[in-house]
Order: structure tokens, then C-alpha cells, then sequence
């Protein structure tokens, strides 16, 4: 009987090793003589600019076709009357373009407070009497007008884009769960008498600041001070906007 050589099994599996041993180093080679890819670096997000943001926001607030405000005067007294009489407190109401307003004032005057109700279309403007709560159509340019919050000479847009300096880095606030671009600038005091409705004015500078939603570049809120008969307590303003582009009719009020 013959029996198999046991030396060939044995120098086969060293051929396999040995070719096995060989195609490993020569990958290995392979791979150390290719270097890794160089990962893409992200670039870095560019920080928004205040002042370009700031002009947008002019745009977007002169693009409106209707809004809701709301303004707030607290601290020292901004009266509404050249007698000084008639202090505002706050107004409430709607604006649609081109220069439409209805709005409700809350007034203080001497030992008493009284709600009016204003409309302003185009150069006409109305209010409801003090007393008889019938409507009386104003002179032009006369009292608190509403509009000129909006106006294409005096309002969000020329303000933003020409009429402010020394404006701030961009910071972010978060308010009812919702975040805003908050940017502080300076703006001459005569030029607050629009944001007021003709309520206020100031011979110095003002600091206003504005909180504007990022995606919109729509102003939500506004704030700024102005000077009052008393000096230690200015006028403290916060105007509120919303319901925005929302159907709005504003018609001339019945005038017996």
C-alpha cells in the first residue's frame, strides 16, 4: 500500500500562507502609500449685518398691506394738545395702505380719562368729541394721526434706512417662544414725532431699540424714551405690531 507523502500537504499550506502573507503586505502598502482624504471644511456662518438688516426691515414694514398696532406710553405724560391738556396713554388700532388708519385712544386730561375714536384716510383725518362722542372732521395735519407710523416720507422705511446711527451688534431674544433679531440704534429726537404719532418729540438723541423676526424682516416691537414736563420721568413708548397683511376695511365715519 502506498501511502501519501506527508511533506505535500504541508508545503501547500506554506504556498498559501506565503501568497496570502504577500497580497496582505501588498495592500497594506497600497493603503499607507494613500494618504486619507482631507475633510471639506465647513465654512464658518457669516454674522448677520445690523444695518443691512435694519434696511430690509424698512422694505418689509413699507411692503405692509395692513397691521395691527398697539401703542403704550408709560412714565412721565406725552400730551396730544398744544395746551398741554390732553396726555396719551395708549392707542390701539389697525392701518392699511396706502395710508389708512382706525384707531381707539385712551386719554387722560384733567380729573378724568376718556377713550376717542380717530380715522385717517389720505390728508382727511376724524375724531370723536370729547363730550358728544360724535364724530368732527380735523384740520389737516392736526392731533395724533396714526399713519404716520407708516408714512413713505417720515415712517419705518426713510427711518431705517437713512435716519439712524451708531447702530448695534446684532443680538437675539426670544419672546412667547418665539426668536428676534434685537438691534439698537440712535435716532435724532424731532424724528420720534412720526413713531408717536405726533404725541412727542425730543431735542436730544434717541436710543430705539427694534425686535424684527429673522425670516420676515418684519418689526414685532419697537422702544424708546422721550422727554416729559418732568425731566426725572421720560416718556417711556413701546409699540406692538401684528396681524399682519390681514384683511382690513377702513371707511369715513358717519358726520352729521
Amino acid at each position: 500500500m502506498n501511502l501519501p507523502d506527508p511533506i505535500f500537504p504541508r508545503l501547500n499550506r506554506f504556498v498559501w500562507i506565503l501568497i496570502g502573507s504577500l497580497v496582505l503586505g501588498f495592500l497594506l502598502a497600497a493603503c499607507a502609500a494613500e494618504p486619507p482624504p482631507t475633510p471639506t471644511p465647513i465654512p464658518p456662518t457669516p454674522t448677520p449685518d445690523p444695518a443691512a438688516i435694519l434696511r430690509e426691515a424698512g422694505e418689509a414694514m413699507s411692503a405692509l398691506e395692513s397691521v395691527r398696532f398697539d401703542i403704550q406710553r408709560s412714565g412721565g405724560p406725552a400730551f396730544i394738545d398744544p395746551d398741554g391738556l390732553f396726555a396719551i396713554n395708549k392707542a390701539a388700532g389697525q392701518y392699511r395702505a396706502p395710508a389708512s388708519v382706525a384707531a381707539t385712544v385712551e386719554v387722560a386730561g384733567p380729573g378724568l380719562n376718556l377713550v376717542v375714536q380717530t380715522i385717517a384716510i389720505g390728508e382727511e383725518q376724524w375724531l370723536t368729541n370729547f363730550l358728544t362722542q360724535q364724530w368732527e372732521k380735523l384740520p389737516p395735519g392736526f392731533g395724533f394721526n396714526p399713519a404716520l407710523i407708516f408714512s413713505d416720507e417720515v415712517g419705518w422705511r426713510p427711518l431705517l434706512e437713512k435716519d439712524l446711527s451708531s447702530v448695534s451688534p446684532l443680538r437675539e431674544e426670544t419672546i412667547d417662544g418665539a426668536a428676534f433679531y434685537v438691534i439698537e440704534a440712535t435716532v435724532e429726537g424731532e424724528r420720534v414725532r412720526a413713531m408717536t404719532a405726533n404725541a412727542a418729540a425730543s431735542d436730544q438723541p434717541v436710543t430705539l431699540t427694534v425686535w424684527i423676526d429673522p425670516a420676515s424682516r418684519l418689526i414685532h416691537q419697537a422702544a424708546f424714551a422721550t422727554p416729559s414736563r418732568s425731566p426725572e420721568e421720560p416718556s417711556q413708548w413701546l409699540l406692538k405690531f401684528s396681524q399682519f397683511n390681514e384683511p382690513v376695511t377702513i371707511e369715513p365715519p358717519p358726520t352729521g
